[in-house]
Protein backbone atom coordinates (compact mmCIF):
# COMPACT_ATOMS: atom_id res chain seq x y z
CA UNK A 1 0.00 0.00 0.00
CA UNK A 2 1.55 3.43 -0.91
CA UNK A 3 0.42 7.28 -1.19
CA UNK A 4 -0.23 8.51 -4.74
CA UNK A 5 -1.92 10.95 -7.04
CA UNK A 6 -4.77 8.88 -9.53
CA UNK A 7 -2.68 8.03 -12.30
CA UNK A 8 0.64 8.19 -11.00
CA UNK A 9 3.17 5.11 -10.41
CA UNK A 10 2.87 3.04 -7.07
CA UNK A 11 5.61 4.94 -4.51
CA UNK A 12 8.53 2.67 -3.10
CA UNK A 13 9.96 3.44 0.19
CA UNK A 14 13.60 3.81 0.95
CA UNK A 15 15.22 1.91 4.22
CA UNK A 16 15.43 3.25 7.55
CA UNK A 17 17.24 6.54 7.22
CA UNK A 18 20.12 7.15 9.68
CA UNK A 19 18.62 10.92 9.62
CA UNK A 20 15.86 12.91 8.35
CA UNK A 21 15.17 16.81 7.46
CA UNK A 22 11.87 17.46 9.75
CA UNK A 23 9.86 20.31 7.54
CA UNK A 24 7.42 21.74 10.08
CA UNK A 25 5.61 23.97 8.10
CA UNK A 26 3.84 27.49 8.72
CA UNK A 27 1.22 26.31 10.09
CA UNK A 28 2.54 23.78 12.67
CA UNK A 29 4.76 26.48 13.89
CA UNK A 30 2.29 29.20 14.46
CA UNK A 31 -0.42 26.87 15.79
CA UNK A 32 0.85 24.19 16.91
CA UNK A 33 4.39 23.89 17.80
CA UNK A 34 3.76 21.48 20.13
CA UNK A 35 2.71 18.71 17.50
CA UNK A 36 5.86 19.05 15.74
CA UNK A 37 7.79 19.04 18.73
CA UNK A 38 6.02 15.67 19.49
CA UNK A 39 6.79 14.41 16.03
CA UNK A 40 10.54 15.40 16.68
CA UNK A 41 10.41 13.49 19.92
CA UNK A 42 8.61 10.23 18.05
CA UNK A 43 11.60 10.30 15.49
CA UNK A 44 14.59 10.76 17.81
CA UNK A 45 12.99 7.82 20.26
CA UNK A 46 13.02 5.70 16.89
CA UNK A 47 17.05 6.60 16.78
CA UNK A 48 16.58 8.90 13.71
CA UNK A 49 18.13 11.83 13.90
CA UNK A 50 16.39 15.05 12.79
CA UNK A 51 17.73 18.08 11.43
CA UNK A 52 15.73 21.07 11.64
CA UNK A 53 16.32 23.47 8.64
CA UNK A 54 16.85 27.10 10.83
CA UNK A 55 15.77 29.33 7.67
CA UNK A 56 12.54 26.94 6.84
CA UNK A 57 9.25 29.17 6.30
CA UNK A 58 6.23 28.41 4.10
CA UNK A 59 5.53 25.59 1.25
CA UNK A 60 4.20 28.41 -0.62
CA UNK A 61 0.53 26.82 -0.78
CA UNK A 62 -1.62 29.71 0.37
CA UNK A 63 0.04 32.29 -2.69
CA UNK A 64 -0.25 28.72 -5.17
CA UNK A 65 -3.95 27.93 -3.91
CA UNK A 66 -4.88 31.97 -4.17
CA UNK A 67 -3.74 32.49 -8.09
CA UNK A 68 -0.38 34.54 -7.19
CA UNK A 69 1.66 31.82 -9.09
CA UNK A 70 5.01 35.15 -9.28
CA UNK A 71 4.38 35.02 -5.12
CA UNK A 72 3.93 31.27 -4.81
CA UNK A 73 7.73 30.77 -6.98
CA UNK A 74 9.62 33.32 -4.66
CA UNK A 75 8.66 31.54 -1.90
CA UNK A 76 9.19 27.60 -2.92
CA UNK A 77 13.07 28.86 -4.38
CA UNK A 78 13.64 30.28 -1.37
CA UNK A 79 13.24 26.83 0.32
CA UNK A 80 14.89 24.63 -2.36
CA UNK A 81 18.12 24.82 -0.62
CA UNK A 82 17.03 23.76 2.94
CA UNK A 83 17.31 19.78 1.93
CA UNK A 84 21.79 19.68 0.67
CA UNK A 85 21.96 16.27 1.95
CA UNK A 86 20.31 12.93 0.72
CA UNK A 87 17.70 12.41 3.66
CA UNK A 88 14.25 12.07 3.45
CA UNK A 89 12.24 15.02 4.54
CA UNK A 90 9.67 14.43 7.07
CA UNK A 91 6.31 16.68 7.14
CA UNK A 92 4.09 16.80 9.43
CA UNK A 93 1.28 18.42 7.28
CA UNK A 94 -0.35 16.34 4.35
CA UNK A 95 -1.30 19.24 2.55
CA UNK A 96 2.07 21.53 3.34
CA UNK A 97 3.90 17.85 2.00
CA UNK A 98 1.27 17.05 -0.76
CA UNK A 99 2.36 21.24 -1.98
CA UNK A 100 5.96 20.28 -1.98
CA UNK A 101 5.63 16.66 -4.02
CA UNK A 102 3.10 17.35 -6.67
CA UNK A 103 3.00 21.42 -7.06
CA UNK A 104 6.64 22.72 -6.26
CA UNK A 105 7.72 20.96 -9.60
CA UNK A 106 5.35 23.01 -11.39
CA UNK A 107 5.07 26.37 -9.66
CA UNK A 108 9.40 26.84 -10.91
CA UNK A 109 8.05 26.98 -14.45
CA UNK A 110 10.21 26.19 -17.61
CA UNK A 111 13.20 26.47 -15.51
CA UNK A 112 14.96 23.20 -16.42
CA UNK A 113 17.80 23.31 -13.43
CA UNK A 114 14.83 24.00 -10.79
CA UNK A 115 12.36 21.77 -11.80
CA UNK A 116 15.01 19.02 -11.66
CA UNK A 117 15.87 19.93 -7.81
CA UNK A 118 12.21 20.35 -7.17
CA UNK A 119 11.47 16.85 -8.92
CA UNK A 120 14.57 15.58 -6.83
CA UNK A 121 12.79 17.32 -3.89
CA UNK A 122 9.91 15.80 -4.00
CA UNK A 123 11.21 12.38 -4.58
CA UNK A 124 12.18 12.57 -1.24
CA UNK A 125 9.08 14.10 0.76
CA UNK A 126 7.02 12.32 3.16
CA UNK A 127 3.78 12.99 5.21
CA UNK A 128 4.85 12.22 9.00
CA UNK A 129 2.50 9.17 9.52
CA UNK A 130 3.16 8.17 5.74
CA UNK A 131 6.99 8.53 6.97
CA UNK A 132 5.92 6.23 10.55
CA UNK A 133 4.09 3.46 8.83
CA UNK A 134 5.81 2.62 5.52
CA UNK A 135 9.49 3.44 6.66
CA UNK A 136 10.36 3.26 9.77
CA UNK A 137 7.78 0.43 10.31
CA UNK A 138 5.84 2.05 13.37
CA UNK A 139 4.72 -1.05 15.76
CA UNK A 140 5.33 -0.42 19.45
CA UNK A 141 3.54 -1.73 22.04
CA UNK A 142 0.66 0.43 23.50
CA UNK A 143 1.29 0.82 27.15
CA UNK A 144 -1.34 3.87 27.54
CA UNK A 145 -4.33 4.00 29.10
CA UNK A 146 -8.08 2.44 27.02
CA UNK A 147 -8.84 5.26 24.93
CA UNK A 148 -11.47 6.12 21.83
CA UNK A 149 -10.67 8.41 19.35
CA UNK A 150 -12.05 9.75 16.01
CA UNK A 151 -10.12 10.37 12.97
CA UNK A 152 -10.34 13.02 11.11
CA UNK A 153 -8.24 13.21 7.77
CA UNK A 154 -7.76 16.76 5.92
CA UNK A 155 -9.03 16.10 2.18
CA UNK A 156 -6.46 17.41 0.29
CA UNK A 157 -3.94 15.37 2.54
CA UNK A 158 -6.53 12.46 1.68
CA UNK A 159 -6.33 12.77 -1.74
CA UNK A 160 -3.08 13.48 -2.39
CA UNK A 161 -0.76 11.99 0.08
CA UNK A 162 -3.00 9.08 1.44
CA UNK A 163 -3.57 10.41 4.66
CA UNK A 164 -6.67 8.16 5.44
CA UNK A 165 -5.32 5.19 4.73
CA UNK A 166 -1.77 5.05 6.95
CA UNK A 167 -3.59 6.95 9.72
CA UNK A 168 -6.24 4.40 9.95
CA UNK A 169 -3.09 1.72 9.39
CA UNK A 170 -0.92 3.63 12.77
CA UNK A 171 -3.85 3.24 15.01
CA UNK A 172 -4.80 -0.10 14.10
CA UNK A 173 -1.37 -1.22 15.92
CA UNK A 174 -1.87 0.23 19.08
CA UNK A 175 -3.80 -2.54 20.97
CA UNK A 176 -5.14 0.66 23.49
CA UNK A 177 -7.19 2.18 20.76
CA UNK A 178 -10.51 2.02 19.79
CA UNK A 179 -11.07 4.25 16.38
CA UNK A 180 -14.58 5.07 16.34
CA UNK A 181 -15.89 5.97 12.70
CA UNK A 182 -18.32 9.38 11.84
CA UNK A 183 -20.08 9.85 8.37
CA UNK A 184 -18.46 12.81 7.31
CA UNK A 185 -14.46 11.20 7.67
CA UNK A 186 -13.67 12.40 3.69
CA UNK A 187 -15.67 15.88 3.56
CA UNK A 188 -13.74 18.92 4.15
CA UNK A 189 -13.33 20.36 7.75
CA UNK A 190 -14.07 24.30 5.85
CA UNK A 191 -10.50 25.33 6.31
CA UNK A 192 -9.24 25.07 3.15
CA UNK A 193 -6.23 27.48 3.67
CA UNK A 194 -7.28 30.75 2.39
CA UNK A 195 -10.77 29.80 2.19
CA UNK A 196 -11.70 30.40 5.66
CA UNK A 197 -10.57 33.88 5.58
CA UNK A 198 -12.17 34.38 2.02
CA UNK A 199 -15.98 32.80 2.95
CA UNK A 200 -15.80 32.81 6.66
CA UNK A 201 -19.97 31.57 6.96
CA UNK A 202 -19.28 28.97 4.42
CA UNK A 203 -16.10 27.75 6.04
CA UNK A 204 -18.49 27.78 9.93
CA UNK A 205 -21.41 25.99 8.19
CA UNK A 206 -18.92 23.51 7.07
CA UNK A 207 -16.85 22.46 10.12
CA UNK A 208 -20.67 22.62 11.98
CA UNK A 209 -21.25 19.95 10.20
CA UNK A 210 -18.25 18.27 10.68
CA UNK A 211 -18.23 18.98 14.23
CA UNK A 212 -21.82 17.46 14.78
CA UNK A 213 -21.06 14.14 13.16
CA UNK A 214 -17.77 13.29 15.37
CA UNK A 215 -20.45 14.25 18.69
CA UNK A 216 -22.51 11.24 17.04
CA UNK A 217 -19.81 8.88 18.25
CA UNK A 218 -21.36 9.92 21.87
CA UNK A 219 -24.57 8.62 21.06
CA UNK A 220 -24.20 5.38 23.10
CA UNK A 221 -23.30 7.52 26.33
CA UNK A 222 -25.78 10.14 25.92
CA UNK A 223 -28.25 7.27 26.03
CA UNK A 224 -27.32 6.27 28.79
CA UNK A 225 -27.39 9.28 30.62
CA UNK A 226 -30.81 10.14 29.32
CA UNK A 227 -32.74 8.08 31.48
CA UNK A 228 -31.19 8.98 34.64
CA UNK A 229 -31.63 12.98 34.12
CA UNK A 230 -34.42 14.82 36.61
CA UNK A 231 -37.93 15.87 34.71
CA UNK A 232 -36.70 19.61 34.20
CA UNK A 233 -33.16 17.71 32.89
CA UNK A 234 -32.36 17.71 29.03
CA UNK A 235 -29.47 17.38 27.11
CA UNK A 236 -28.64 19.89 24.31
CA UNK A 237 -25.98 18.56 21.69
CA UNK A 238 -24.36 21.89 19.89
CA UNK A 239 -24.06 21.96 16.54
CA UNK A 240 -20.38 23.79 16.89
CA UNK A 241 -17.57 24.11 18.55
CA UNK A 242 -17.97 25.52 22.47
CA UNK A 243 -17.25 29.21 21.88
CA UNK A 244 -14.14 29.76 24.19
CA UNK A 245 -14.49 33.25 25.93
CA UNK A 246 -18.20 33.29 24.98
CA UNK A 247 -20.62 31.64 26.88
CA UNK A 248 -23.35 33.61 26.20
CA UNK A 249 -22.84 32.19 22.42
CA UNK A 250 -23.29 28.88 23.93
CA UNK A 251 -26.85 30.12 25.85
CA UNK A 252 -28.46 31.57 22.79
CA UNK A 253 -27.76 28.30 20.85
CA UNK A 254 -29.44 26.03 23.60
CA UNK A 255 -31.79 28.06 24.95
CA UNK A 256 -32.94 30.81 22.55
CA UNK A 257 -32.52 33.64 25.40
CA UNK A 258 -30.30 36.19 24.66
CA UNK A 259 -27.74 37.71 27.65
CA UNK A 260 -28.13 41.72 27.27
CA UNK A 261 -25.30 43.87 26.93
CA UNK A 262 -23.03 44.10 29.59
CA UNK A 263 -25.29 41.69 31.53
CA UNK A 264 -24.83 37.83 32.95
CA UNK A 265 -26.48 34.53 32.24
CA UNK A 266 -28.69 34.98 35.76
CA UNK A 267 -30.32 38.05 34.36
CA UNK A 268 -32.10 35.49 31.77
CA UNK A 269 -32.28 32.72 34.04
CA UNK A 270 -29.22 30.46 32.93
CA UNK A 271 -26.84 29.22 35.19
CA UNK A 272 -23.82 27.76 33.57
CA UNK A 273 -21.67 25.52 35.59
CA UNK A 274 -18.03 23.41 34.94
CA UNK A 275 -19.87 19.51 35.54
CA UNK A 276 -15.88 18.80 36.76
CA UNK A 277 -15.96 21.34 39.11
CA UNK A 278 -19.83 21.11 40.57
CA UNK A 279 -18.86 16.98 40.91
CA UNK A 280 -15.54 17.58 42.59
CA UNK A 281 -17.85 19.64 44.96
CA UNK A 282 -20.16 17.09 45.83
CA UNK A 283 -17.31 14.08 46.09
CA UNK A 284 -15.53 16.78 48.67
CA UNK A 285 -18.97 17.15 50.81
CA UNK A 286 -19.89 13.07 50.36
CA UNK A 287 -16.60 13.05 52.54
CA UNK A 288 -18.55 14.54 55.23
CA UNK A 289 -16.26 17.61 55.26
CA UNK A 290 -18.59 20.60 56.74
CA UNK A 291 -17.44 23.16 54.27
CA UNK A 292 -18.44 27.19 53.99
CA UNK A 293 -17.46 29.41 51.56
CA UNK A 294 -18.60 32.73 51.96
CA UNK A 295 -22.19 30.98 52.36
CA UNK A 296 -24.32 31.11 56.01
CA UNK A 297 -24.68 27.22 56.23
CA UNK A 298 -22.96 24.06 56.44
CA UNK A 299 -23.19 20.68 54.87
CA UNK A 300 -22.04 17.97 56.77
CA UNK A 301 -23.00 14.71 54.52
CA UNK A 302 -24.45 13.90 51.35
CA UNK A 303 -27.54 14.70 51.90
CA UNK A 304 -27.55 17.94 50.45
CA UNK A 305 -24.61 17.93 48.63
CA UNK A 306 -25.64 18.56 44.97
CA UNK A 307 -28.07 21.41 45.73
CA UNK A 308 -25.24 22.80 47.70
CA UNK A 309 -22.53 22.76 45.48
CA UNK A 310 -24.84 23.86 42.84
CA UNK A 311 -25.43 26.99 45.17
CA UNK A 312 -21.81 27.14 45.82
CA UNK A 313 -21.19 27.27 42.25
CA UNK A 314 -23.31 30.15 41.79
CA UNK A 315 -22.22 32.30 44.68
CA UNK A 316 -18.45 31.60 43.68
CA UNK A 317 -19.37 32.49 39.52
CA UNK A 318 -22.07 35.22 40.48
CA UNK A 319 -21.25 36.76 43.39
CA UNK A 320 -17.48 36.35 44.02
CA UNK A 321 -16.88 36.79 40.19
CA UNK A 322 -14.25 33.82 40.71
CA UNK A 323 -11.61 34.42 38.48
CA UNK A 324 -7.92 34.26 37.85
CA UNK A 325 -7.60 38.21 38.90
CA UNK A 326 -9.74 37.94 41.75
CA UNK A 327 -9.08 34.12 42.84
CA UNK A 328 -11.80 31.73 44.71
CA UNK A 329 -13.64 32.71 48.06
CA UNK A 330 -12.22 31.31 51.33
CA UNK A 331 -12.96 27.70 51.94
CA UNK A 332 -12.89 26.69 55.49
CA UNK A 333 -13.73 23.04 56.83
CA UNK A 334 -13.13 20.80 59.94
CA UNK A 335 -9.86 19.45 60.41
CA UNK A 336 -8.06 22.19 57.86
CA UNK A 337 -6.18 25.09 58.67
CA UNK A 338 -8.26 28.44 58.70
CA UNK A 339 -8.22 29.70 54.62
CA UNK A 340 -7.08 26.37 53.10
Amino acid sequence: MSSHMPGTPTRSYPPRPEAVYFYATCLVDMFVPEAGMDAITLLEREGIRVIFPDNQTCCGQPAFTSGFPDEARQVVESQLGLFPGDYPIVVPSGSCGGMIRWHWEKVVGNDPALKARAAAIAARTFEFAEFLLHVVGFNRKDEGPATTVTLHTSCSARREMGTHLVGRELLARLGNVTLAHHDHESECCGFGGTFSLKHPDVSTAMVSDKVAALKAKYAEAIDAITPLLHENMRIHILQDVYPAGDEVITIWMATGRRVPPAGLPKDVGVAVNNVSTLINLARNFGKELALTAGLDHVTSGATSDLKQATRLARHMVVDCGMSDRIGPGGVWGRGWGEGQ
